[in-house]
């Protein structure tokens, strides 16, 4: 009204006792400095002495900083595995209009990132990450992202097997049984189970995997009993659901097992009679029959020795 003046008031910041201050404010010009990444409310004061027209007298405010909800939707891609698992790189997509980064701040040299990828193997921490509108430059509230665990690599399958007690061409032969062992390596998620089949039967599963900790070897071993004559396939699925192979496997697909406790029966026939004693007038046959009973009889060996010094 003509007599008015502002060059006497004084600005304050008010702050409760708990809250380190924030901001700062200029005294005479009532300017505001905000302190990067910092949220909150406090109380601005602005006091007038007062003169010789006008009492004392002062006004408040509350002033709150907070960061906005946008309430937008991000996506995910990633190839979900098994058991909280992923099988590809993890990739945070923000909405369109908006850019993502690990930081708050409002300083230009925050990096904001069309996306996020993580593609380390095994097991990232849950962290805290911002959007960031374009348009205007405002900054969300801190989002959450959970633990993510990845495997991209599928796990190795060997088969090996017991001493044999004797190979021929593509064969092995035991007695009594031949002890199998699975074995597989994977170093991220770790083995769940194996599969095996013996000459393309019904698929076996077992979960019950040991674990050879000085070598990072998974292993599973199992028995096949006499009278077997076939082939052994196998596979090992990881804990994401990774397989070795895509069907069931055998690393030497050429290996023949042959699991035989039946000896062959052997007998002896002569073609002829002695005519004197043991005294012989013609040439003498004989005839050896081996009857084997379970496999590959052609391949057993027969053996003729001399027996009280005569010769054969």
């Amino acid at each position: 009204t003509g007599n008015e003046t502002t060059e006497d008031v004084v600005y304050s910041c008010e702050f409760p006792a708990d809250v380190t201050p924030f901001a700062t404010v200029d005294e005479k010009t009532g300017k505001i400095t905000f302190s990067d990444k910092k949220t909150g409310s406090f109380t601005l004061k602005a006091t007038n002495p007062g003169n010789d027209f006008y009492e004392e007298a002062e006004d408040t405010c509350i002033v709150k900083i907070e960061e906005k909800d946008f309430n937008v939707k991000h996506s995910i891609q990633a190839t979900e595995g098994k058991n909280g698992w992923y099988t590809t790189d993890y990739v945070i997509i923000p909405a369109e209009g908006y850019v993502i980064g690990y930081s708050n701040s409002i300083d230009d040299a925050t990096e904001w990132l069309p996306s996020i990828r993580i593609e380390t193997e095994g097991k990232t921490d849950s962290f805290g990450y911002y959007l960031k509108e374009i348009a205007t430059g405002h900054i969300g509230k801190a989002l959450i992202n959970p633990d993510v665990n990845i495997d991209k690599v599928d796990p190795t399958i060997n088969i090996e097997y017991s001493k044999e007690n004797k190979s021929f061409l593509s064969k092995l032969f035991f007695k009594d049984k031949v002890t199998v062992t699975l074995s597989s390596v994977d170093a991220t998620s770790g083995i769940e189970y194996f599969e095996y089949s013996l000459n393309g039967g019904e698929v076996q599963t077992v979960d019950t995997v040991s674990y050879d900790a000085d070598n990072g070897v998974y292993f599973y071993e199992f028995d096949i009993p006499a009278q077997f004559n076939g082939k052994v396939t196998a596979n090992a699925t990881d804990f994401s659901g990774r397989k070795a192979k895509g069907e069931l496997f055998n690393p030497d697909k050429n290996t023949e097992l042959v699991v035989d406790n039946i000896a062959p029966n052997v007998t002896i026939s002569f073609n002829n009679v002695p005519s004197d004693g043991d005294i012989y007038y013609a040439p003498r046959t004989a005839t050896i029959k081996v009857v084997e009973k379970n496999f590959y009889a052609d391949d057993i060996d027969v053996t003729l020795k001399k027996k009280l010094g005569y010769q054969w």
